[in-house]
């Protein structure tokens, strides 16, 4: 079509507009009728008249950059994106050196009530009985019980509380008590599994009993252990579902320490000289104080110079196995780290190792800090001494350093970016760190 054509279309097409819309074409619009015509239409260049620049008037001017609305949205939410992710990647590494009570409410407990997390909320036990409180300091439920130095145990939602060296068994979760029961023989050391299943140690003369119990107090299983046939049990703990159970047991031989780690698995029956042993691992000039199962049924046991994760299933094996070179103070875990605070070095006088279950090192960070106490809790690992709080994430990183104003029982995470709950007689506070 040549550009007389171009004119007779576009003529037509302001005809039916103008009779479609009663809005008016300005005169102006002659001038859109040669721009499809010209080069100087795609770089939009014009001359100081409003008309289209010639080739000939000299060197052309860079071309416009023209963004629409659409992209200006995109850019911005793109810009804001980079913002938050650049202030969550800064605060995440910064260490917040003071904190703001954001909440506090009195408490009136009598002293040596202990504390602990129970689901959503919390519990808070002695020995004439406990109470079950969320986040507010309410009251969800509460008990009475006679249970002489008091020892407990949690996983999630369920804790079981017994008497120790005396026979006194309660059971309860988050909702209210499960059941309760005696036992016939002095209670060692209980553990907590899943809808009320607990194990526990029992002294038996020279052997040590340890059995799994229904809530209602019925043996499920039965374990017998002695020095002299395979070494006394430092440590045990039972599966989330109560099916298996994994014991440490320390023995010398020929003067040196040997730790056996046994597996025991319950979903079926015993053959004739198993005993519902499944797995055995021997450990020599060995001590391993610490096992338990994750909550994915993952074993692990912790050592004096060493920690191993197992596989999961009927007949266990080594998985991985992370030999520690230095002094071990401490050791803390969750479902998926294991950490150690060691002897520290020249001007640093502790250094904390935290490793994945996969034996990969995760964090090595040196700190001077005092601690009385260490535990890992939502991702971070929280020390205390007397009403100093320190937090570090998993990777190491220093969270919070702090002195609080007053005496620390128990010092919890929660839920919320820089948010702690902190546990005394007189008070419980959720404080923000800043």
């Amino acid at each position: 079509m040549d550009k007389a054509g171009w004119k007779k279309w576009w003529k037509a097409v302001r005809q039916k507009l103008q009779l479609l819309n009663p809005l008016r074409i300005d005169d102006d619009e002659e001038a859109w009728e040669d721009y499809d015509l010209r080069d100087d239409y795609i770089s939009g260049e014009e001359n100081a008249n409003g008309g289209l620049r010639s080739d000939t008037a000299g060197p052309s001017a860079p071309a416009s950059i023209s963004i629409s609305r659409t992209g200006l949205i995109v850019l911005l939410v793109l810009l804001c994106a980079i913002a938050a992710w650049a202030y969550h990647f800064a605060s995440h590494r910064h260490l917040y050196t003071d904190y703001k009570v954001s909440r506090s409410y009195e408490s009136t407990d009598v002293t040596g009530t202990s504390y602990r997390k129970l689901g959503t909320g919390f519990v808070k036990y002695g020995s004439d009985g406990l109470f079950v409180v969320n986040g507010r300091n309410e009251t969800q439920w509460s008990m009475a019980y006679t249970l002489q130095a008091p020892i407990a145990d949690v996983r999630g939602s369920d804790m079981v509380l017994a008497s120790q060296q005396g026979t006194q068994v309660v059971l309860i979760n988050q909702k209210g008590s499960v059941g309760s029961f005696e036992t016939d023989l002095p209670i060692l050391k209980v553990r907590a599994a899943e809808d009320g299943i607990c194990a526990i140690a029992l002294k038996d003369d020279t052997f040590v009993r340890i059995r799994i119990y229904g809530s209602d107090g019925t043996t499920v299983a039965e374990i017998r252990t002695s020095l002299e046939d395979s070494g006394y049990p430092i440590d045990f703990a039972i599966s989330p579902n109560g099916s298996q159970m994994i014991v440490s047991s320390l023995s010398l031989n020929s003067g040196s320490e040997t730790t056996t780690i046994r597996f025991y698995d319950f979903r079926h029956a015993a053959g004739a000289d198993s005993d519902h042993l499944s797995a055995e691992f021997s450990y020599d000039r060995e001590v391993f104080p610490e096992v338990y199962y994750t909550d994915d049924a993952v074993p692990v046991a912790i050592g004096s110079g060493r920690f191993v994760c197992y596989t999961k299933g009927t007949t266990p094996k080594e998985d991985a196995v992370c030999e520690i070179a230095d002094s071990i103070l401490s050791t803390f875990h969750d479902d998926e780290n294991v950490g150690f605070i060691l002897q520290g070095s020249g001007d640093d006088r502790y250094r904390m190792q935290i490793y994945r279950n996969s034996g990969k090192l995760r964090a090595d960070t040196a700190f001077n800090s005092a601690y009385s106490s260490v535990k890992m809790d939502l991702g971070e690992v929280l020390l205390t001494d007397g009403s100093r709080l320190v937090a570090f994430t998993a990777d190491g990183i220093p969270r919070l350093d702090t002195d609080y104003s007053g005496s620390v029982e128990e010092f919890f995470n929660i839920p919320g970016f820089r948010q702690y709950m902190v546990l005394n007689n007189t008070e419980m506070a959720t404080i923000y760190a800043e």
